[in-house]
C-alpha cells in the first residue's frame, strides 16, 4: 500500500467539505473582499479628480487676484489666508 503526501491545501479543502460553517465564512469573506475593492476602485479616483480641481481652482483664483490687484502685500495676505483655510479643509 502506497502512502500518498497530502499537502495543506488538501487538508484545507477536505476541512472546509466537511464543515459548511467555514464554508459559509470563507464565501463571506471573499463577498467583503470584493465589495471592499469595488469601493475602493469607485473611491480612489474621485478623491484625486477632487484634489486636482480644487488645486486648479486655488491656482486660477490666485492669478485672478495677482491680476487684479498686483500689490505685493495684499498677495501675501491672500496667500495666509488661503493657507488656513487649506489647514482648516484638512482637519474636517
Amino acid at each position: 500500500m502506497i502512502k500518498e503526501d497530502i499537502s495543506p491545501t488538501d487538508k484545507n479543502d477536505e476541512l472546509i467539505s466537511k464543515h459548511p460553517m467555514i464554508l459559509q465564512l470563507k464565501k463571506r469573506v471573499n463577498v467583503y473582499y470584493k465589495l471592499t475593492v469595488k469601493n475602493l476602485r469607485d473611491t480612489v479616483p474621485k478623491n484625486i479628480k477632487y484634489f486636482i480641481l480644487d488645486q486648479a481652482v486655488k491656482n486660477i483664483e490666485f492669478e485672478l487676484f495677482q491680476a487684479c490687484l498686483g500689490d505685493r502685500e495684499k498677495t501675501k495676505l491672500w496667500l495666509k489666508l488661503n493657507e488656513k483655510e487649506m489647514d482648516d479643509r484638512q482637519r474636517k
